[in-house]
């Protein structure tokens, strides 16, 4: 399959915010770094240049602030282009999607400040 194809592209849902930290891949017995881009509670972006194949189901570790304890939890790879993967995440704690919508709730771009002004000239 190819990425960007309809079975492959993320169908991620909720607002989604930046985050630039590091993620913790682990793949068949083997870590490896690559770097969180943006987050919703349904998935992420994560730039990373090994091939992993669409439908691999990862382990992920990152923090959302620093200080605070990790997240750890599972995903599956859903796209893959040249400058990273979309993961869905397939998560191992039913706390975990409520402290991550909080968290997007809270670093998202309001969209009330996303849409135009009706004043605006």
């Amino acid at each position: 399959m190819e990425a960007g194809s309809p079975a492959t592209q993320s169908r991620r849902w909720g607002a989604r915010a930046t985050l630039r930290q590091p993620v913790t891949i682990r793949w068949e017995d083997h870590d490896r770094t690559g770097t969180l881009h943006n987050i919703s509670v349904s998935g992420c972006f994560v730039e990373i240049h090994f091939p992993y194949p669409v439908g691999a189901t990862l382990d992920l570790s990152f923090l959302l602030e620093p200080g605070t304890p990790p997240v750890v939890t599972d995903g599956q790879v859903v796209m893959r282009n040249l400058g990273g993967i979309g993961i869905r995440f397939r998560y191992r704690d039913p706390n975990t999607p409520l402290l991550l919508q909080r968290w997007v709730d809270a670093h998202a771009p309001s969209r009330r400040a996303a849409a135009p002004s009706p004043h605006a000239p």
